[in-house]
């Protein structure tokens, strides 16, 4: 049987390692032919390096259960961390 997590996570794995040293040699040449368009362009990949690592972590967290029903109580909650602390959401706002 195959496992798709496992997938997952190696092509994210290739993925990363992949725009890493694409970013490390744009930098380089950027830096040694001074062209600011291929700077930019490694800025750009060290951002998908970031997203993707964000990914990797996000999917290990799912996978350790680390926000499963057992530990909902700790797990973040956009709607719970804007509600103002003292009134329910879905309350009305008094001023």
């Amino acid at each position: 049987m195959v496992n798709p997590a496992a997938y997952a996570f190696a092509l994210l794995i290739a993925t990363l390692l992949i725009e890493t040293g694409r970013a490390f040699v744009l930098r380089r040449i950027g830096r040694l032919a001074s062209s600011d368009a291929m700077l930019a362009d490694a800025t750009d990949r060290v951002a998908d390096v970031l997203a993707t690592i964000g990914v990797l972590a996000g999917l290990v967290g799912v996978r350790m259960d680390l926000c499963g029903p057992t530990r909902s109580r700790h797990c973040w909650s956009p709607a719970s961390s804007f509600a103002p602390r003292g009134r329910s959401r879905g309350a009305p706002a008094t001023s």
